[in-house]
């Protein structure tokens, strides 16, 4: 339990200030998207520590990591890598144009995708509180947005608008993508290194 409450204490600060530095990052005439995006996928060597710890050091697990990874998984996984990176990349390009409360705004139809991608791809069963989670986020966060019209960068053309507009839905729409693939891909390996 200190383990999940961990993780998702250290999702919400990530996120949050993700998004607060990248766009403080453009406000302060930063230009490369390039570098938003990689500073956004460059801490993935940080995971595996976490990953051979408990078997290498601790002896805390039996199952060797990546033990049951075969060829195609392992392929799908650095193209799922790549669809990630396209997905910060297209985050980075919105954030560059679009104020945060638009941003976090659009981002949020990422929960409506997540939901209708969950039953295409992994037969998610469609529930009341599926539903209810969806719908008092979407809202909450639709809310944030209208209520804040003053953080609109100066300078922004309509044409700037509209890039940074669908590189975000695209952004949403990516990671919304992102979540069902995964667990597609990694359900074999769960089966296959869970105990008889």
């Amino acid at each position: 339990m200190a383990l999940l409450v961990t993780n998702y204490l250290l999702l919400f600060v990530g996120s949050i200030s993700s998004t607060l530095l990248s766009r403080y990052y453009f406000i302060h005439k930063g230009r490369s998207r390039w570098v938003s995006t990689w500073v956004q996928t460059a801490g993935f060597p940080l995971l595996l520590p976490p990953i051979y710890l408990p078997y290498y050091l601790f002896r805390s697990t039996p199952r060797r990591p990546f033990s049951h990874f075969t060829l195609p998984i392992l392929l799908l996984s650095l193209l799922v890598g790549l669809l990630l990176g396209l997905n910060n990349l297209l985050f980075s390009w919105g954030n560059s144009y679009l104020p945060v409360s638009t941003s976090s705004l659009l981002l949020s139809s990422q929960l409506l995708f997540t939901l209708i991608l969950s039953v295409l791809i992994v037969k998610q069963k469609v529930t009341f509180q599926n539903l209810n989670c969806v719908i008092l986020l979407t809202l909450s966060s639709i809310l944030l947005g209208l209520g804040s019209s003053d953080d609109r960068p100066t300078g922004l053309t309509r044409s700037n608008y509209f890039v940074g507009f669908f590189c975000t839905i695209g952004a949403g729409l990516l990671f919304a993508l992102y979540l069902p693939v995964m667990e597609r891909i990694y359900r074999p390996v769960n089966l296959s290194s869970s105990p008889l």
